[in-house]
């Protein structure tokens, strides 16, 4: 649940800075730079992992700068609050049944490996 709060932060930071005017601050340059920083720094620091806990962690730093892109795109694109909006939603619930799928394999990497053809009745439609 932890995970949720830095995409929780970026949301409320969308809802601060939509009506903020480019003129002010160059500010969507600097907030691009964050989420590529964020995207970056969140997928390879997650890469020798092999708690999925701490790996969903470092996923939510990841996810939080796709949260920023959709910022930087706030009063350029009349839909950016809605795909703000849709991603948040997308991310809790894929990220609700990340957990859950945790919770019932085990923390480590290597009792979710196989699950595709150890588990074929979970994974079936």
């Amino acid at each position: 649940m932890v995970g949720w709060a830095p995409n929780g932060a970026v949301f409320g930071l969308a809802q601060a800075l939509g009506g903020l005017p480019d003129a002010a601050v160059n500010w969507r340059t600097t907030v691009a730079v964050r989420a590529a920083v964020s995207m970056t720094y969140g997928n390879l620091a997650a890469q020798e992992l092999s708690n999925v806990i701490r790996l969903l962690a470092y996923s939510s730093i990841a996810q939080a700068g796709n949260f920023l892109l959709g910022v930087v795109a706030l009063g350029v694109s009349p839909l950016a609050m809605q795909s703000l909006a849709v991603f948040a939603a997308a991310y809790a619930a894929m990220n609700l049944g990340a957990f859950a799928i945790v919770a019932r394999t085990g923390r480590d990497i290597s009792s979710v490996a196989g699950n595709g053809t150890l588990r074929r009745g979970v994974v079936r439609r």
